[in-house]
């Protein structure tokens, strides 16, 4: 999803630093649930529409964030 954010953008937004914004779109950091509301709300999208949870992936080490692919 490409809104024309900058990681610092998003952090400053969700009140995260951009080191975990970095960390959630590679799929090391698992955001606690309010922040990954936040980043939702952020994007002015629904909660469905950015995160998505396979539990075959997680624990196959890939990330959180829904593809747009």
């Amino acid at each position: 999803m490409k809104v024309g954010l900058t990681q610092a953008d998003l952090a400053a937004r969700v009140g995260a630093t951009r080191q975990t914004i970095v960390a959630v779109e590679a799929g090391k950091y698992a955001p606690s649930l309010e922040l990954a509301f936040r980043i939702a709300r952020a994007f002015d999208a629904p909660f469905e529409a950015i995160w998505s949870f396979n539990p075959d992936e997680q624990a196959a080490g890939r990330g959180a964030l829904a593809a747009d692919d």
